[in-house]
């Protein structure tokens, strides 16, 4: 279920990334999680992984590039809502709650999460449309929202009544502009102190503080050195504050390097290595020090007494560092079922041998194929080809197996001995997209080559556009990256239940 699903729901989002990027700590076991290649928040099980509970937002149009790419999340112990930006369409929303997620969370049931009413509130267009992370004072009086070129706006979260046709009541204000924060660019991370006193500002070159009153700030003292972190051409996400100490994560965007979390000395530039290695290239790989492995981290949080979460977007974990020995480590929650939980209203047709399967022009017309009804009339395109043939695309495969209720066969479908004997010197076009294969399921593609990760990581993720071929040959598989647009010589295979292929 997992391949037909990612490949589908990854096509079409914004910069932000293809996962995780927002997270708001609830307690001591769950996270509230702003995932843009869901379009959903999340709750995740920190403890034990996996989704306690969802909000999925509807699709302004069946165009996966008109989606909101989900950015940022705040809520507080005693309230019953919660805020969410985006870097793209409106510029924020407020989720109505039943109850707080705190409440929700003691009771160990997140079921009514899926019926909170969601607010658009296009309300800070007059400063900067391009929103990015939001953090609320513990006793929801003051909320803060990141603007990308403008700095900070503050804004009234208890104003409960405020609508798109209402937005004076939530008294959106500048409270820390550019010129405040001089030398700062690209702001995009915010994290209040423990005491609520002290907000702090991640830009991309910087880390700033100041008083977190909800008044303007006619200056901000910056806490980081020239080069931050001694990182020339950084790029910084968030910063967090733990035990007295304040964490950033970053990494030198010159390259987009692997991720690195520092710890902040108190002499301004004094920084030490927690977690990760900027000299190495993006990967998943826990352990301690150095020796841990990260994407593109988005925000960072405090956890427990002597822990962070951050969230790990092209590895599509939250990840989970321990303090004292810098160990990170992985809270898985894209599972199996995931997809098929969020998208069961309204989403998938239920075919008779219980594979879920989406009319893949009609609902996702990005993703290239074909309607189903064009589909009913050509499905015997690509069914059988011969290993030389050039004209099956991946459009006529995906069309191919729709037309017959069928998803394309995962690659772990493909290496079923008989399979790879019908498929000898040939080719298949496989469900899974590339958006970071390589990381998320090691060993299921090559990693890009150097000038291509160098070419494609100027935008959000490497493998847009990008769908995993089987190349198959001398009873062995193997799977590269494969522009959609390519015509390559396939022989289409359907898989009708996850166990295997149909035909």
């Amino acid at each position: 279920m997992r391949w037909i699903l990612a490949a589908l729901l990854c096509a079409g989002t914004r910069a932000t990334g293809k996962g995780p990027v927002g997270i708001y700590v609830i307690d001591d076991r769950y996270a509230a999680v702003a995932d843009s290649n869901a379009n959903a928040l999340l709750i995740v099980d920190v403890l034990r992984g996996g989704v306690a509970g969802s909000r999925r937002w509807p699709s302004p149009k069946n165009d996966t590039k008109e989606w909101y790419s989900l950015t940022g999340v705040a809520s507080c112990a005693n309230c019953s809502f919660a805020y969410l930006t985006t870097n793209h369409g409106p510029a924020f929303w407020r989720m109505d709650l039943t109850k707080p997620l705190a409440a929700l969370a003691h009771a160990d049931d997140f079921a009514d999460l899926a019926r909170a009413t969601l607010v658009e509130l296009p309300c800070l267009r007059s400063l900067d449309a391009n929103t990015r992370m939001v953090a609320l004072k513990r006793d929801g009086s003051v909320g803060f929202v990141a603007l990308k070129a403008a700095g900070v706006a503050a804004f009234a979260p208890r104003a409960i009544h405020a609508s798109a046709k209402r937005c004076d009541s939530l008294n959106v204000r500048l409270v820390a502009s550019k010129d405040a924060m001089r030398g700062g660019k690209t702001f995009a991370g915010l994290a209040l102190s423990r005491d609520d006193a002290t907000l702090y500002v991640t830009a991309e070159n910087g880390v700033f503080s100041i008083r977190a009153t909800g008044t303007f700030q006619k200056r901000a003292e910056k806490l980081t050195g020239e080069p931050a972190c001694g990182l020339h051409n950084v790029h910084l996400r968030e910063t967090a504050p733990q035990n007295g100490h304040l964490y950033v994560v970053g990494h030198p965007s010159a390259d987009n390097a692997g991720m690195a979390v520092y710890r902040l000395g108190k002499k301004k530039g004094a920084c030490a290595l927690v977690a990760g290695d900027v000299n190495k290239h993006e990967d998943w790989r826990d352990g301690a020090g150095a020796a841990a492995r990260f994407s593109r981290p988005h925000q960072m949080a405090a956890f427990r007494a002597n822990e962070l979460l951050l969230t790990d977007i092209d590895n599509r974990a939250v990840r989970r560092i321990t303090l004292a020995d810098g160990r990170a480590s992985t809270v898985p929650y894209d599972n199996n079922h995931l997809y098929t939980e969020l998208w069961r209203l309204g989403g998938p047709q239920r075919h008779d041998h219980g594979q879920y399967v989406y009319p893949l022009g009609d609902r996702f017309p990005s993703t290239h194929a074909t309607p189903l009804s064009e589909a009913d009339r050509n499905r015997d395109v690509g069914v059988d080809p011969a290993p030389d043939n050039e004209s099956a695309t991946a459009a006529a495969a995906a069309a191919a197996c729709a037309a017959r209720g069928a998803a394309l066969c995962p690659p772990a479908a493909l290496r079923d001995d008989g399979v790879l004997g019908r498929l000898r010197r040939s080719a298949a076009w496989t469900s899974q997209s590339c958006h970071s294969c390589w990381l998320h399921w090691p060993g299921e593609c090559p990693r890009p080559k150097a000038h291509e990760q160098a070419k494609k990581r100027t935008s959000a993720a490497w493998g847009a556009g990008y769908q995993m071929v089987a190349r198959v040959g001398a009873g062995d598989v193997r799977f590269e990256c494969t522009d959609v647009k390519k015509k390559v010589g396939t022989r289409p295979l359907c898989c009708s239940s996850s166990n295997g292929p149909a035909a």
